[in-house]
């Protein structure tokens, strides 16, 4: 089984860790492959760590394969890096994407049922017609509804 994971890994740190241990132990004999950022991450913020020294890094901790996402995709907003890295993922043929977050799974359900919806979808092309950026327009949209 081949399990993808999408990261910045700047810097990589125990929950990083946390989560490739997990999945070796959920899936033990499966491969993960990292569709990782280069020098810059979303937004175009600069890495504190240089992109060969962030592979190294994955590679020493159980992640089998690392792949670059390019910068062109990686300096935009979530949604087109997010887009882009599962693109890029597939070409591998993953089985699983694998993710970590700081909220609870009911916040994801209802972020996803949200950001779903018409009215979200109204309210953000609304905001973004407006000169607001995206994360801004998406802010904007979800506390309107």
């Amino acid at each position: 089984m081949k399990i993808g994971i999408i990261a910045e890994y700047n810097p990589f740190h125990n929950g990083h860790l946390y989560q490739i241990k997990k999945i070796k132990e959920l899936y033990p004999n499966s491969y993960i492959i990292v569709a990782l950022s280069p020098n810059f991450n979303m937004r175009g913020e600069i890495s504190i760590i240089d992109k060969y020294e962030k592979a190294k890094i994955a590679i020493n901790n159980m992640v089998d394969l690392v792949i670059e996402i390019p910068t062109v995709y990686t300096i935009q907003n979530a949604s087109v890096y997010a887009s882009k890295a599962i693109k890029l993922l597939n070409e591998f043929n993953i089985d699983l994407l694998a993710f970590g977050a700081t909220s609870s799974n009911e916040e994801l359900t209802q972020i996803v049922e949200i950001e779903s919806s018409d009215e979200y979808n109204n309210l953000l092309n609304r905001f973004l017609k407006e000169g607001n950026s995206f994360n801004s327009s998406s802010k904007k949209a979800i506390l309107s509804i």
